[in-house]
């Protein structure tokens, strides 16, 4: 009796467990797919930041063009030098945006490198690429805006900002370098007497407020030999 007893409770044990195991595994199952689903709600979140952040980086590097941009080249690049061109029709009068420096691009670059005094070539030297990269540094939001080229004071802007940059300039900018040097010295004239009369001002006025404070402290002296003498009397 006491044998069927125990074999009895035996068989309930492992009924049980295998009947109480399929609810246990979907536990656990049900816990892990959980997990799972924050783990990529988590990751979505992160890739839309990198995203942005992407987005950003992108922003930050729009002025910079890839260096031997030659005749047949088709890429974004040259699509972004057509962009700026197209903003005057004397420059670039037929205005295609097609990514392809062909013949008509040539041609808009020789008057291009004819406004600003470069060595004309038609080709993208050293020179012309930096003063494009300038001109495309103008752009918002990755946009040209409409009429660049046109812009009043525009040229003169892309060349003084240019000419900063010339004391580290390669060989091949050192002939347009010469040439901005000459062009813009009588600016850099005034800007250094404005310099030197914006420094004289303000050694002006220090020596003003020195004044000031010494009259200052003369006047209270004069006070207090006042309060002595009517002390003594």
């Amino acid at each position: 009796m006491q044998k069927f007893i125990y074999t009895g409770v035996i068989a309930l044990l492992i009924m049980g467990a295998t009947g109480f195991a399929p609810s246990a595994q979907a536990e656990t199952t049900t816990s892990t797919n959980t997990a799972m689903l924050e783990q990529i709600q988590a990751l979505m979140a992160k890739l839309q930041e990198l995203q942005k952040q992407l987005a950003t980086i992108r922003g930050e590097i729009s002025a910079v063009l890839k260096e031997n941009i030659t005749e047949g080249t088709d890429d974004a690049d040259v699509k972004r030098i057509q962009e700026i061109l197209a903003t005057d029709s004397t420059i670039y009068p037929e205005g295609k945006v097609t990514g392809y420096f062909g013949p008509l691009t040539k041609e808009a670059i020789k008057r291009f490198q004819v406004r600003h005094e470069l060595e004309v070539t038609g080709t993208i030297d050293e020179a012309t690429h930096d003063l494009l990269e300038e001109y495309l540094s103008e752009a918002t939001g990755g946009a040209i805006p409409p009429g660049l080229l046109k812009a009043p004071g525009i040229a003169k802007k892309m060349e003084m900002r240019f000419r900063e940059g010339c004391d580290n300039s390669g060989k091949g900018k050192a002939d347009f370098c010469r040439k901005l040097k000459i062009k813009y010295e009588d600016d850099e004239l005034e800007i250094e007497d404005e310099t030197e009369m914006e420094d004289e001002d303000e050694m002006d006025d220090s020596e003003d407020d020195e004044d000031s404070d010494e009259d200052e402290m003369d006047d209270s002296e004069d006070d207090d030999t006042d309060e002595d003498e009517e002390d003594d009397n």
